[in-house]
């Protein structure tokens, strides 16, 4: 496992599972997870979280471990997790390990610390497109304990603008049919298949009549486009494309065209959903369910009359044609015929 180190500890003999060795505290990135690492003999252990990835608290991580002596199962972990300002009920036990190791004040004097050059730190995670969670960074300078400079501030704006499209695009965002297309075009599908699809989708839609919507839920980031067909303004016709996150086996792409007959997406326009106001919910008597996804984003769950899309392995996929309304049989054929020519 390759790692990024972007803050590294003073050198000292600690005990890793009952050998003495000359090693380096680190603060890296994984990939996968961020978190705390003992660097010897030219390579490391390590230990991280996948999300949220805690710039802050894996610096303050590694100087926890830098007082730390002995390091057995778990001990990389409790550093992390004593590195951060709020812990979790289930995890204090870290806490009180690492508090018995090196004593509360020790502590609370590294969780008032932050690296000194943390623009450099910055800079490297951005270069190297490791994403992180911005949050932590807000807090510590709304509670001056870290100063933003130039380039922290710009990084925080920019954090703040793509928290609130973040929470627009829940409700499904409008942008321009192009910038939809864009994304769309880019779902990892062997033979550059986004685009395949993106042709064939132009060569059949109506290119005055459509709308295009970004939207982006728990570990999902989709982009659609919707249309009525050139041949039948009755059919209209939607492509969506995007990822998703599944954690354990990494991304997922979403690729697909869907048909569906006096459809009125074209004209969508983003909407929340409306809490009862009635006396039992405003006195908390009775509490409001928590909308679903599709209930936030009507289009996510959207059962299509005709849809098209990949099947099978990713490397080397097969284009289905799932047919329910036979109204769309003709368009959905077409619209099929022309992806299996330009892959052709």
């Amino acid at each position: 496992m390759a790692l990024t180190t972007f803050a590294r500890g003073e050198q000292g003999e600690k005990v890793v599972d009952g050998e003495t060795k000359l090693a380096t505290p680190i603060a890296c990135d994984g990939g996968m997870s961020m978190g705390v690492g003992l660097s010897y003999n030219g390579s490391a252990v390590f230990w991280g979280l996948a999300s949220p990835k805690k710039i802050i608290t894996s610096y303050r991580g590694m100087k926890i471990a830098e007082q730390v002596r002995e390091f057995g199962h778990g001990t990389l972990a409790a550093c992390w997790y004593a590195g951060s300002r709020d812990v979790h009920d289930s995890d204090k036990r870290y806490v009180e390990e690492i508090e018995a190791k090196i004593g509360r004040p020790t502590r609370e004097r590294i969780l008032e610390m932050v690296p000194e050059d943390f623009d450099g730190m910055l800079d490297l995670l951005q270069k190297k497109d490791i994403h992180f969670a911005g949050w932590e960074i807000d807090e510590e300078v709304k509670n001056g304990v870290l100063r933003a400079t130039p380039k922290i501030q710009a990084y925080l704006d920019d954090f703040h603008r793509k928290q609130e499209l973040s929470k627009q695009e829940e409700y499904g965002r409008i942008i321009t049919p192009d910038e939809a297309r864009e994304g769309i075009a880019t779902v990892p599908f062997c033979g550059e298949l986004g685009k395949v699809f993106l042709d064939a989708y132009n060569n059949h839609v109506d290119p005055n009549t459509q709308v295009g919507i970004k939207h982006s839920g728990f570990m999902l980031s989709e982009n659609y486009v919707v249309g009525k067909s050139k041949t039948d303004p009755r059919v209209e016709m939607t492509i969506k494309g995007g990822l998703m996150d599944t954690l354990i086996f990494g991304f997922n792409p979403i690729l697909e065209i869907g048909f569906e007959y006096d459809g009125r997406e074209v004209g969508f326009q983003p909407s929340v959903p409306q809490k009862p106001t009635g006396l039992l919910y405003r006195l908390g008597l009775k509490k409001a369910k928590e909308p679903s996804a599709s209930d936030n984003f009507p289009l996510f769950d959207k059962k299509y009359g005709a849809r098209i899309h990949p099947a099978g392995q990713i490397k080397s996929p097969s284009v289905e044609l799932e047919i329910k309304d036979r109204r769309l049989e003709d368009v959905a054929r077409e619209v099929h015929q022309s992806i299996e020519s330009l892959r052709a």
